[in-house]
């Protein structure tokens, strides 16, 4: 089994922070922080501030801590929204600061909530070791048409091993395009992904999707 504490706390006006703790016996403790603010200017009009900060700490002694954080930025100007992302992750540990939940494999979970994650670069990169990464994006609601957003993040590991760089295959860079409407009360999301790998021997990879969605 497994144990989660977690505490929301608004003493602040506008500063929600959030706090986790987590306990998997005989496998990892983990522990997550964060806190977001936003100063309302106008009725059309925001501006937003964003940290957060995680660890992961395997119950095996051969595997080291991972520790990391985010910051963003962002704003909110009638339907327009933007925001900038930057999260770094220390050298030192082994898994990759992710949700065990989605574990494929001994090194990392498929999602992370670090603030530069895309669709397919997800934890296994941005929340690897080493990894440092950025993200722009911007969106638009447009009234009786639906919603665009672009996305684009750019990760860089510079995790060694006795001087060699090891994870040059997670250096790359993605390109999310993203619209999304409602029909006839069903849900319709169009998703176009340009991913870059630096790496020559590492396929660079195109992907589009559809997805269909009904609230019963």
């Amino acid at each position: 089994g497994a144990y989660a504490v977690g505490a929301l706390t608004n003493l602040v006006d506008g500063l929600p922070i959030n706090l986790w703790y987590y306990e998997l016996p005989s496998t990892a403790t983990a522990a997550w922080a964060d806190a977001g603010y936003t100063l309302k200017v106008a009725d059309d009009m925001s501006f937003g501030l964003g940290a957060q900060y995680g660890t992961i700490m395997p119950s095996a002694s051969v595997l080291g801590d991972t520790s990391g954080f985010g910051v963003k930025i962002s704003g909110k100007i009638s339907m327009f929204n933007v925001m900038a992302a930057y999260s770094s992750m220390d050298d030192e540990g082994t898994i990759a600061l992710g949700n065990t939940a989605t574990m494929s494999n001994s090194t990392s979970g498929w999602k992370t909530k670090l603030y530069t994650q895309a669709i397919y670069s997800n934890a296994p990169y941005v929340a690897a070791p080493g990894s440092e990464a950025y993200k722009v994006k911007a969106s638009a609601k447009v009234d009786g048409i639906g919603k665009f957003i672009a996305q684009y993040m750019v990760n860089e590991n510079a995790k060694t091993v006795g001087g060699v760089k090891i994870n040059a295959g997670l250096d790359v860079s993605e390109l999310n395009l993203i619209y999304a409407t409602k029909l006839a009360g069903i849900g319709a999301k169009l998703i176009y992904t340009n991913k870059d790998h630096d790496l020559a021997t590492k396929a660079d990879v195109q992907f589009i999707r559809v997805i269909l969605s009904k609230n019963f």
